[in-house]
This record gives structure tokens, sequence and C-alpha cells, in this order.
């Protein structure tokens, strides 16, 4: 009874307030609703986890699609930061030189950024040209940025950015988020802050440039609140870009499909986004050496088997016959050799005797051989 008595308490404190205040109250609760929707759809111990049903309702309450008379309401424009083009002289040849750029939309002393574009996009960058550092959606000071678009949220080379503390919440209800392809060493100028003490003494705070692109919560110093960030495409994809994701709190993501996600860096816990599989080394060299081990024993078995089949062939011997076992032992060269060494009487020439011959020897002796003897 003393809630439902509070409750209209506060219905009636809130229908007295001016227009104007009442639509920054119904934003805030419209921004909160979207965002404690988003979480609870990742939180698994919530009795909403897997469902949009605070957000859907949320957005059902702030932009309704049917009036009260039962007819259609359409809604339409978008967001487009482009502020034309700048000329100027090139110097070298005297020609003019027209170069489009990016805009911006900056609190340099505190205070949140809230954009909604309910019938389009939402559009913070080009992709021609890189734009100045000073283009995008920044607040540079304790303030938080929250967006909503039907369509898509796309950065191009610009950012979206709270660099001194403040959280980010980024809704597309029906497109994509992409965080752009700008460029991650683009100095960001951060304006000095200034300070006042209980008695009125004025002095500048510490500050440190912001760098890069993309969608970015800093904290650059360690006074500051780290900053958490929600990004939630219910029905299409978060792309992290080249230029990257940077949170220096939280984050939570939903989406169909979380694309880049290597370029999205945490200082806190990290919700919704998706696994990336590092490479076990480690198996990976078990893996060789076990490989290498089995390539050796294949050789080894290898080896083995041609041993054994070289072991296992037949063998071959050379027989020479060198006779049947009638031989007297003695070859026809040997007994040649033993004739020529010795006296053969009947041979060609044939000893009859040393010194003077006698009557029997003269007998052995032809006629001529005789009278030759006798000369």
């Amino acid at each position: 009874m003393a809630l439902l008595v509070m409750q209209r308490q506060h219905g009636a404190y809130y229908l007295a307030l001016p227009e104007p205040q009442q639509r920054v109250f119904a934003r805030d609760v419209y921004f909160a609703e979207l965002r404690e929707g988003g979480r609870e759809y990742n939180d698994v111990s919530s009795s909403r986890y897997g469902s949009f049903l605070r957000s859907r309702n949320a957005i059902a309450g702030l932009v309704p699609t049917i009036d009260a008379d039962g007819k259609a309401i359409v809604y339409d424009g978008d967001i487009i930061m482009y502020r034309g083009t700048y000329s100027y002289t090139d110097p070298g040849n005297g020609t003019t030189v027209r170069s489009p750029r990016s805009g911006f939309v900056h609190t340099n002393f505190g205070g949140n950024i809230q954009m909604l574009t309910p019938g389009g996009q939402q559009v913070f960058g080009i992709e021609g040209e890189a734009p100045p550092s000073t283009s995008g959606v920044i607040t540079q000071g304790s303030g938080d940025i929250q967006l909503y678009a039907r369509d898509s949220i796309l950065l191009g080379q610009s950012r979206i950015m709270t660099t001194f503390g403040g959280d980010i919440l980024a809704w597309s209800d029906r497109g994509d988020i992409n965080a752009g392809r700008g460029s991650k060493t683009t100095l960001v100028y951060t304006p000095p802050k200034r300070e006042y003490d209980q008695w009125g003494n004025v002095r500048l705070s510490s500050n440190v440039p912001s760098t890069g692109a993309g969608i970015a919560t800093l904290a650059p110093i360690a006074e500051v609140p780290a900053g958490d960030m929600d990004l939630l495409a219910p029905l299409g994809t978060i792309d992290a870009g080249e230029a990257g994701i940077r949170v220096s709190g939280n984050v939570n993501i939903f989406a169909l499909q979380v694309v880049n996600a290597a370029n999205i860096k945490v200082a806190g816990e990290a919700t919704g986004i998706p696994m990336i599989a590092a490479v076990n080394v480690g198996a990976l060299t078990n893996a060789s050496a076990a490989a290498s081990s089995a390539a050796a024993a294949a050789q080894d078995v290898m080896a083995r088997e041609r041993n054994d089949a070289r072991k296992n062939l037949p063998s071959i011997f050379t027989v020479r016959v060198l006779g049947f076992g009638n031989e007297d032992g003695h070859d026809d060269a040997s007994k040649g050799k033993a004739q020529g060494a010795g006296y053969n009487p009947q041979g060609v020439v044939q000893v009859l005797g040393a010194g003077e011959l006698n009557e029997v020897e003269m007998q052995a002796l032809t006629q001529n051989e005789r009278r030759s003897l006798k000369k």
C-alpha cells in the first residue's frame, strides 16, 4: 500500500513538472531501461535472461508505433554529421582545393549527450579524407553518451568517446554498430579543466590528451572513474573495425554477430564478447615430437626389415672343378718343367761322352760327324 502511494506521489510530481523537464526525465529513464534490459539479457541469474522484454517495453513506451486513434505513427530522419566542404588554396600550384569534413558534438566541461533517431540512422564520420581530431561525439568532462537509432550507427573515420570518465550506451534497433576505420594515432585535444576549492581558489586539473578513434570510454588519470560501455544490436552486427573499441570499465555487448572481437580492449569485466581460442603451442610441440618419434620408429623398422631381407637372400657359390680323382696329381705344365730340367736320351741334343770318345761312342756318330771331329 505504501509503495502504491509512493508511486502515485512520484507520478503527480512528474506531471507537475514543465514539459521540457518531463522530456529530460523520460529520456533518462528510457536509456536506463535500454541499458538494464541489455544487461539482463546476458545475465544468467536474471529472470529475463535471454529476453529484451524490458528494453522493448521502454521503446514501445517512448516511441509508440500506433497513436490513440489506432493509426500508424511514422518516424523519419537521420543524424548525419557532415559539415560540407572547406576550401583552401594549394600554395604549390595556386589551385583551390575542396575537401569534406566531419561534424562534431562536444561537451567540454561536463554534461551528457543523448541522441535519438527512431526513424533513421546515425552517421558520425565520412569515409573520404581523415577528419580533424575534433570530429565525432565527445564528452571532455564527466559526461555520458547515450545513443538510440532504428537503423545503423556508423562512425567512418570519426569517434564516439568519453575522455574524462563517463559511460557509453548505443542501441541499434534494426541495424549495425560499426566502430569505423579511424586512425589510432590521432591526438584528441582535451581543454583544461578549472577546479574551485571552498575558498574560491582556482586551479587547473591534470589532463592527458586522448588518442585514437572508434568507440572508447577513457580514464586517463587515476582519479578519473572508469567508464562502462553497453553496445546492443539485437538484429544486427557489432564490428570493432580498424579503429577498435576501448573500455576503461566493464562492457556488455549483444548482437547476432560480433566482428573483429580481437580489437576490443576491456580493462574490467567483458560480457557478450565471443571468446577467441588461443593456439595450444604445447600441444603442437608434443604432437610434433610424437610425429618425429613415430617417423624414427618407422625408419628403424624399415632398417631391420632390410637387414632381415639381406640375411634371407640365397648364397651364390662359384665352383671350379680341378679333376675327378684319376690324375697323378701333376698337370702337363709341371711335367714339361720337370722334363726340361733333366736329361732326355731321346731328345734332339744327346751327350755321348766327355773328352776323347772311344770306339763305342764313335759308332753313335754319323760319317760326317766323325770327319768333323778328325779335322
